[in-house]
C-alpha cells in the first residue's frame, strides 16, 4: 500500500476516534459508588453545552424533584421512578455534587444493585430551572433500537413546576426529549405540600354512592356540612392555582428584568 495512502487511512481513523471521545461524556468526580448506586460528576465535551454550576440546592429541593418523577408504561397507571429510599440515598449527594460542578459538568446518578434493574439519570442546571433526563428505567434503556423499551412517558407532578416545551434544550448532546423533564425548582420549593402528588386517575378513582336525596332537603333545612366543607375546598383550591399562577407571571418578568440588565449598554 502505498505511504501516502497510509497515512491518509490512519488520519481518518484517528478523527472518527475524536469525533466519537468528543461527543462523549467524561467521568470527572465519583461523589459515592455503593451497593444502593452511584452519584457522579461527568464532564460533557461539547461546546455548545453550558451549565449555571456551582449551585447550592437544598436537599429538600432536589427530593421534590426526584419525588415527582413519574412513568407510565403500557398500562395507563402511572408509577413513581424513584423510591423514598432511592430518594433518601440521592437527593443529598446530588446537592453535593450540584454544587462543586463547573459549568461544563453534570451530575449522573443510578439506583440498583443489579445491572438489569438500575435505573439512571443525569442531572444539571440551567437559569431557574433543572433539566432531568430519564437514560435507563429499571434496566430499559431510552434508546429507540432497544426492543425491550417499555415506557411511553415520563410525567412531573406537580405539573405546574413542569416548564413548557418552549424550556427544552436543543438535542445538543444526544438526550431523548421524550424523556427530559424541565423543572422550575424555585417554583417547586414554594408549593406547598398538598399540591406535590398525583391525581388518583379516574379510572382508579371510587365510584360515587347512588345519589339519595337527604331528609333535610325535604323539609326544607340548610345542605348537609359535608358539601359546604367540598365547595370550600373547591373554592381554596382555585385560590391556591390563582396564587401559582401570579407568582409564575412575576418571577418570570424578573427574570425577563434580569436578562435586559445582563445586556450590553449600547454606547
Amino acid at each position: 500500500m502505498p505511504l501516502r495512502l497510509i497515512v491518509h487511512v490512519a488520519t481518518t481513523a484517528a478523527c472518527v476516534l475524536v469525533a466519537g471521545c468528543a461527543s462523549a461524556p467524561e467521568t470527572d468526580v465519583m461523589i459515592q459508588r455503593g451497593p444502593n448506586g452511584a452519584v457522579y460528576i461527568e464532564r460533557v465535551l461539547d461546546p455548545g453545552f453550558q451549565a449555571a454550576h456551582p449551585i447550592t440546592l437544598e436537599r429538600e429541593v432536589v427530593a421534590r424533584t426526584l419525588r415527582g418523577v413519574y412513568v407510565r408504561g403500557e398500562e395507563p397507571t402511572l408509577v413513581r421512578v424513584f423510591s423514598d429510599s432511592d430518594i433518601e440515598f440521592l437527593a443529598p449527594l446530588i446537592a453535593t455534587g450540584l454544587s462543586r460542578a463547573a459549568s461544563d459538568q453534570r451530575v449522573g446518578f443510578r439506583v440498583g444493585e443489579v445491572a438489569s434493574a438500575t435505573t439512571e439519570a443525569i442531572l444539571y442546571a440551567y437559569g431557574t430551572s433543572l433539566h432531568l433526563t430519564l437514560t435507563k428505567y429499571r434496566g430499559q434503556s431510552d434508546q429507540p433500537d432497544d426492543t425491550v423499551l417499555k415506557l411511553t412517558e415520563v410525567l412531573f407532578y406537580p405539573t405546574e413546576a413542569r416548564r413548557p416545551e418552549g424550556y427544552q434544550p436543543a438535542k445538543l448532546l444526544g438526550e431523548p426529549l421524550l424523556t427530559t423533564l424541565v423543572i422550575d425548582y424555585q417554583l417547586l420549593a414554594k408549593l406547598p405540600s398538598s399540591m406535590l402528588t398525583p391525581p388518583v386517575p379516574p379510572e382508579k378513582a371510587p365510584k360515587p354512592a347512588p345519589s339519595v336525596p337527604p331528609p333535610a332537603a325535604e323539609s326544607g333545612m340548610p345542605p348537609p356540612a359535608a358539601a359546604t366543607q367540598d365547595q370550600q375546598a373547591t373554592k381554596d383550591l382555585e385560590t391556591i392555582k390563582s396564587e401559582m399562577e401570579d407568582l409564575r407571571r412575576q418571577m418570570q418578568k424578573q427574570q425577563e428584568e434580569m436578562e435586559k440588565l445582563k445586556q450590553p449598554k449600547k454606547p
